[in-house]
């Protein structure tokens, strides 16, 4: 399923959480129906971003430290954070957290 951009298992109330991105809210619900045919699913929660406040994947340097990096792995490191600095992948896009318990 492209249009899942992160899924994670949580703790708490919540099983597992979908991020997903569609072209529009037909999209998504093709999307959802998809998913609900093939996975068998006791509760589903979508909520939709109205207004992207901050949208990044840059690690903040800081913590990506652990301590044992070496020069060199610190240096890719803040590479690939200049690399990923924040921007709008999905403009005027549908986003929704699907929320799974």
């Amino acid at each position: 399923m492209p249009e899942v951009l992160e899924f994670s298992r949580m703790a708490g109330e919540v099983d597992y959480m979908l991020r997903v991105v569609a072209p529009d809210i037909e999209a998504y619900d093709a999307f959802y129906k998809r998913l609900t045919a093939i996975v068998p699913l006791r509760s589903v929660a979508s909520h939709f971003v109205l207004q992207e406040i901050k949208s990044t994947t840059a690690l903040p340097l800081g913590l990506a430290l652990r301590g044992s990096e070496t020069p060199a792995q610190l240096a890719r490191i803040a590479a690939a954070a200049r690399l990923k600095k924040t921007r709008r992948v999905f403009p005027r896009r549908v986003q929704a957290s699907v929320q799974i318990v």
